[in-house]
């Protein structure tokens, strides 16, 4: 799931501008590069033989964003992490490099605990 302030203007309200099933490849595709925009994406991690859901939740701002729109923007930090629980994990992208497959698992696992887990 993805959203956006209305017309890419931090002064407006956010809203829903999609979801999809195409997992990370498809969220990529969705951020833009002079937006700021909040998603959550939904993966799973294995703890002891068992499957988990979690939740990351992704701040985007765009490495074209105008600073101003930055500093507006952090001002929402609150109320956008309420729309968006729960999740397991912040990301904080600029780039679509900050969200690959291994970044967002590294973060999972060692939030989840399964990263040092020992059998």
């Amino acid at each position: 799931m993805v959203a956006g302030y209305q017309d890419g203007d931090p002064k407006k309200p956010i809203r829903a501008l999609g979801s999809g099933t195409g997992g990370l490849t498809e969220l990529n595709e969705m951020f833009e590069d002079n937006q700021a925009m909040y998603g959550l994406f939904r993966t799973t991690d294995r703890v002891d033989d068992i499957t988990t859901v979690k939740f990351i939740y992704i701040v985007w701002i765009g490495e074209n964003v105008k600073p101003m729109s930055k500093a507006k923007v952090s001002t929402h930090k609150g109320s956008c992490e309420e729309m968006f629980k729960p999740a397991h994990v912040t990301i904080f992208a600029t780039d679509s490099s900050d969200l690959s497959t291994k970044t967002i698992m590294d973060k999972v696992t060692s939030a989840s605990g399964s990263k040092s887990n020992v059998m």
